[in-house]
């Protein structure tokens, strides 16, 4: 999902199991600004993009938004970020639920198919295939590169995103906060998910977002 809010330039480029829908409620209550199919287009941009609008707000990462909106490369880009131990669990609890883990599945994000029995085998499937767990990853960087202007940390969610509104001087105080429901309850804590190997793994690739934010598994 990604959220252009014309008036200033700036896009929201959304990644899984980082509280998503919240940003989008957040945005939707303090700049009272419409969307079209949960995303936001301006009439005078519509016409601009890429002929199935749907997709191209659904799917598109930093890289496609800049190639198809007039003007993009000179917008500025923020993303919401979560510590990947938790966000890697959150998002294979949410397809087991959805029965992913019953047989081979392809990666929307990817086209890539991964074996999603178990934690452990999706984690493995995924660096096999790629010397990486990503996910999503794609969607912020540019070159191998981190390349959006602002980062939102989702344990410190509506506090990063008041400040980033005062920053832009379009921060409204007092709104409400509509919170979205949690997802399926994990079958056992975060650690115990990790073998000692998929810990690796995981430091390998988030590397970044582990040493910005001082993320760790607990």
């Amino acid at each position: 999902m990604i959220i252009i809010y014309h008036p200033i330039n700036l896009v929201y480029i959304a990644t899984v199991k980082t509280g998503s829908v919240s940003v989008k409620r957040y945005i939707e209550n303090t700049l009272h600004y419409q969307y079209y199919n949960y995303h936001i287009a301006r009439s005078n941009h519509r016409d601009n993009y890429q002929p199935n609008l749907m997709n191209f707000y659904l799917h598109s990462n930093i890289t496609q938004v800049k190639q198809n909106v007039p003007g993009a490369e000179n917008f500025k880009f923020f993303t919401s970020i979560r510590n990947p131990y938790k966000k890697l669990v959150s998002f294979y609890e949410y397809r087991h639920q959805e029965g992913w883990h019953l047989s081979p599945r392809e990666n929307v994000l990817t086209g890539v198919e991964y074996d999603w029995r178990t934690f452990e085998t999706w984690i493995k499937s995924m660096y096999d295939k790629h010397g990486h767990c990503h996910v999503d990853k794609n969607i912020y960087y540019e070159n191998n590169i981190p390349a959006c202007d602002h980062y939102i940390d989702t344990d410190n969610l509506y506090d990063d995103l008041d400040g980033l509104l005062q920053r832009y001087n379009i921060y409204k105080p007092n709104i409400e906060r509509k919170i979205r429901n949690k997802g399926p309850e994990r079958e056992k804590p975060i650690e115990e998910y990790y073998t000692p190997e998929l810990k690796q793994i995981v430091e390998e690739s988030f590397k970044w977002e582990i040493n910005k934010f001082n993320y760790e598994l607990t």
